[in-house]
Parts: structure tokens; sequence; C-alpha cells
């Protein structure tokens, strides 16, 4: 699930920066469950 991206805001929030955050790190925990998966297959 691909969200879409927003460009960013001229003043972003704390609680934006933070959701950024919390998305990206969610988007790097995907990719580390995802990709060496096969290996483990």
């Amino acid at each position: 699930m691909v969200l879409p991206v927003k460009p960013p805001s001229p003043q972003p929030s704390p609680a934006g920066r933070e959701r950024g955050q919390v998305a990206r790190r969610g988007i790097d925990f995907c990719l580390a469950t995802v990709i060496p998966a096969p290996a483990y297959a």
C-alpha cells in the first residue's frame, strides 16, 4: 500500500513532523520485514 506523498507545509507542526517520522519508520520496518523474507523462506 502506497500512501500519497503530500508536499511539506511551510511550517510543519510538531505533530506533523512526528507523523512523518512514524511513517518513515513504518516504511523502513516494512522494507526490513518484506525484503529479507525470501532469505528465511
